[in-house]
């Protein structure tokens, strides 16, 4: 049975379409207004013709959408000019329907569509049909008349519906949600309607299954202006028992790229991961590189413009400030041990070491300097407050401050401070490693986004050496000058700029010094620092962009710096204790700034309570510490060789991996008869075959090697005091018997060891028929049994009467007294 689709066809008030004509309420005809942006329909009586003008304007597809305002602009168009434009689109000029013909009742413009609903007063001589037809004509024809016009190429429908003018967020697309209020429109109906107004590429009926109301299809236009015109024209249009209600599909555009990489987890995590990074660095490095440059120039402090019309009043209150509680800070400071005091007593036998230091720096030949002292030499102190206290560009770093913490977060914090590098964000790490758990769970892999503190030490180094290259090629640009290339005749052919590292070399002055403090090589947690230290100074002095000053207590450490620069020569300096009589001046000058009355002091036995001191400052300020809280200096020095003592005894107790508790001893034995044992003397010992274990016990201060031209010549005690506490160890009968013993034993198992092995090799010769072939091996042999059998028959003789000694009270006696 066919279906009679003439209805559709027709004019909209032969389809009996809701026009809303004559539904004028009565307070509307009172105020006589039309207000479509307020009330959302336009009104329109029998005579008058709704027709929609499409693509005046751009679309606007989003909320960032600028073309339409780009394009209103550019062609001035505002609602008056569009209005002119409409009406010459709509105006004959030879037909009926001149402009002058034409009345605009209403104009509405839709500028989120890109079109706009004219409201036209209908001609008397005209029937709404032909009004219309030739309305769409004119338009037709005129539109493509200009440059403008062909590029927009405008188009008039007239409204069959019932418009709903909104300002919702519900942009154009190519697709509409068509519902039904009534009985459903079937496919062929859908396509009578709205082929009009463009190509159809697809109409999705409503599924038989679906029972929900309203109804609705879908229908895709090829275009998305025809999709536009579509829809203002044909919404709220009722055909027979059916209200069409017409709405956008929202544009869903598909990210190929975005969905594969937001739908695996195991590839979005670290690209965001990365990308948060990136913008940390943008954003914070910078203002690291600020601060570490500050801390090197003190390019911000107050002191760098003393001289400013506005600081000069804030740095003279400081310094009043300053002055008002000096005389506090001086009781403290007098008690405490004056530092500058100390420098002034013993300048006069660091001078030479200060000018030799300076020598080397102006050499600018890898400036790689390596002060080692015994603690108390006044290594700190010498190259602050003497080598570079002119200078301005100094990284000065506390190995100390940086190891010595209790947390990693701790840790990270003192790194920061020591190096200027702020801001740091050590609580996120925390974080990071909760999330790298959950990702974990997620993904089967870590997010990386935790860093261990290896690696945030390892970064904050690397900004560092970026920083100081920046310091010291500050003025490259301006201050290089250009090398000249000349040709075999000797003319100039070209210039060209100086390299970097030449420019560097012949401007020393210009690099900035790193000196690193208190560096070392035993340390039980965050001993990575020293090795992470190693390989930041071994970068600076590659890239010839910093002198580097290591002190150190340690003649060990200089295995880890060999290690980061194998093919450098250092330049080592070695600073001993102060002499004799500079020692005693100190003393005197610490007591005489003490605050109290020493006059009655015997010089005689203050010169003897220092002498064994041998010049050690940490040791002059000890001593000067107890004569100030009352002690006489032979008492104080007698406390002194008693605490120095029991640490000596828990070194030898506290056994090493490169030697034994025997060899500790013996040392201290030998080093209690004389000052000094010479190495052939010590080889001879049969506890000492190699220097190596010299150097381990050298490493853990227990002794000192005097080495020339790096072959160790003698053997002394780490430091001076140490000449009495081995003295007294050895005088004291327990102790030596103790240790002794030890050593005895040592001794026996060695040569029990060395008879086992004769008596096994006489064993394997016995096999041998003719014993005269090795008649001269089997008598060596015999004699080294024997001699061996006697040495330990007499070891265990010495064994036997360290025991009878021990069961007799106990004796103490002190060469030192």
């Amino acid at each position: 049975m066919s279906r009679d689709y003439s209805w559709i066809t027709g004019a909209p008030h032969e389809l009996g379409i809701g026009l809303r004509e004559t539904s004028l309420t009565k307070e509307q005809e009172v105020s006589n207004e039309d207000n479509a942006e307020e009330t959302g329909v336009i009104q329109k009586s029998t005579r008058e013709s709704l027709i929609y003008f499409d693509h005046v304007l751009p679309f606007r597809q989003s909320k960032v959408d600028f073309k339409q305002d780009i394009y209103a602009t550019i062609f001035s168009k505002n609602n008056k000019t569009l209005q002119d434009n409409v009406l010459d689109l709509s105006a004959s000029e030879n037909g009926p329907l001149d402009k002058s013909k034409l009345q605009i009742t209403s104009f509405v413009p839709i500028k989120r569509d890109g079109g706009v609903f004219v409201k036209f007063a209908v001609p008397p001589f005209m029937e709404i049909d032909e009004f219309n037809k030739a309305i769409q004509k004119n338009t037709k024809d005129k539109a493509t008349n200009s440059i403008l016009g062909y590029l927009t190429h405008p188009r008039c429908y007239p409204v069959k519906g019932v418009p709903w003018i909104e300002d919702l967020r519900r942009f154009p697309s190519n697709r509409l949600k068509m519902s039904f209020e009534g009985p459903d429109l079937t496919e062929e109906e859908i396509y009578l309607l709205m082929r009009r107004y463009g190509v159809i590429s697809d109409i999705i009926p409503p599924s038989p299954s679906i029972k929900d109301l309203p109804r609705f299809a879908e229908v895709k236009f090829r275009s998305m202006r025809s999709a536009v015109a579509a829809k203002n024209c044909t919404t709220g249009l009722k055909l027979g028992e059916t209200v069409i209600h017409i709405k956008y599909i929202p544009v869903v555009r598909d990210n190929i790229i975005k969905d594969l990489i937001l739908g695996h987890t195991k590839i979005a995590i670290p690209i965001i991961i990365a990308l948060l990074a990136t913008l940390a660095v943008l954003i914070f490095d910078p203002i690291r590189e600020l601060f570490v440059e500050s801390k090197i120039t003190k390019k911000y402090l107050l002191t760098t413009y003393k001289d400013n019309l506005f600081v000069k009043p804030l740095i003279s209150f400081i310094n009043t400030f300053y002055d008002s509680v000096s005389s506090v800070a001086h009781l403290f400071y007098t008690r405490c041990g004056n530092r500058n005091e100390e420098s002034g007593v013993l300048w006069t036998e660091r001078y030479e070491t200060v000018k030799q230091v300076k020598l080397w720096m102006e050499e600018n030949m890898n400036t790689f300097l390596i002060i080692q002292g015994p603690r108390g030499s006044g290594k700190h102190l010498l190259i602050k407050e003497h080598v570079l206290a002119a200078r301005d560009n100094v990284l000065y770093l506390d190995c100390e401050m940086m190891i010595k913490s209790r947390n990693e977060t701790q840790l990270i914090r003192n790194v920061s401070h020591e190096l200027g590098y702020y801001p740091i964000f050590p609580w996120l790490n925390s974080i990071s490693t909760y999330i790298d758990l959950g990702v974990q769970g997620l993904t089967g892999q870590k997010s990386g986004l935790a860093e261990s503190k290896e690696t945030q030490v390892k970064n904050m180094f690397a900004l560092v050496t970026s920083t100081i290259r920046n310091i010291a090629l500050r003025d490259y640009n301006l201050n290089a000058v250009l090398e000249p290339e000349v040709d075999e005749n000797g003319v100039v052919v070209a210039q060209t700029l100086i390299k970097e590292d030449d420019y560097l070399t012949d401007n020393p002055e210009l690099k900035p010094v790193v000196v690193i403090d208190r560096f070392a090589t035993k340390s039980e947690t965050n001993s990575f620092v020293y090795r992470e230290l190693a390989e930041f100074a071994a970068t600076l002095i590659n890239m010839n962009v910093a002198h580097v000053i290591f002190i150190t207590d340690e003649v060990g450490s200089t295995q880890v710096l060999t290690e980061a620069l194998p093919n450098l020569i250092f330049k080592t300096f070695l600073l001993s204790d102060a002499l004799e009589e500079s020692a005693q001046s100190y003393v005197l000058t610490q007591l005489k700034n003490s605050g109290k009355d020493f006059s009655e002091l015997s010089q005689i036995d203050l010169c003897r309570a220092v002498k064994p001191l041998g010049g050690r400052m940490l040791d002059l300020q000890a001593l000067v510490r107890r004569i100030v809280s009352g002690e006489e200096p032979q008492v104080a020095l007698s406390q002194m060789v008693h605490q120095t003592a029991e640490q000596v005894t828990q070194m030898i107790k506290s056994l090493s991996a490169k030697y034994t508790q025997a060899q500790a001893w013996e040392m201290v034995k030998m080093l209690a008869a004389k000052p000094s044992v010479g190495y052939n003397e010590i080889y001879k010992s049969a506890f000492f075959k190699d220097t190596a274990t010299l150097v381990e016990l050298e490493r853990d201060e227990l002794v000192m090697l005097i080495k020339d031209q790096g072959i160790v010549q003698e053997v002394r005690p780490g430091k001076p005091l140490f000449t009495e506490a081995f003295c007294s160890l050895v005088n004291n009968e327990r102790v030596y018997s103790f240790f002794e013993n030890d050593s005895l034993s040592l001794l026996i198992a060695m040569e029990t060891a060395k008879v086992k092995r004769f008596e096994e090799e006489l064993v394997s010769l016995r096999a041998v028929s003719d014993n005269k072939l090795f008649a001269a091996r089997l008598e060596y042999l015999g004699q080294k049994i024997c001699l061996s059998t006697d040495k330990i028959i007499a070891l265990e003789a010495a064994q036997a009467d360290l025991l009878n000694r021990l069961e007799k009270p106990t004796k103490k006696r002190s060469s030192w007294l």
